[in-house]
């Protein structure tokens, strides 16, 4: 969509009245963008990341004498 062919007021006056038929729409679309543009990562990325994260701590709390012992 070339936005320089196309009257901002009036684009504008079209996106509030979808908005305003379902509110939700905004947010799903900002979030899709937002994801795309790599600004936040998808349910599924955060929910690995998150499995991720609690091996790591688990492996530093079980070694943590170690760790300990090297420092």
């Amino acid at each position: 969509m070339d936005l320089n062919k196309i009257d901002r007021a009036t684009l504008k006056e079209v996106i509030k009245e979808i908005i305003a038929e379902d509110a939700t729409l905004l947010k799903e679309v900002v979030k899709e963008l937002l994801v795309e543009n790599q600004i936040i990562v998808a349910d599924e990325q955060d929910t690995r990341r998150k499995k991720i994260e609690q091996l790591i701590n688990e492996d530093f709390d079980k070694y943590d004498d170690v760790f300990k012992a090297l420092a």
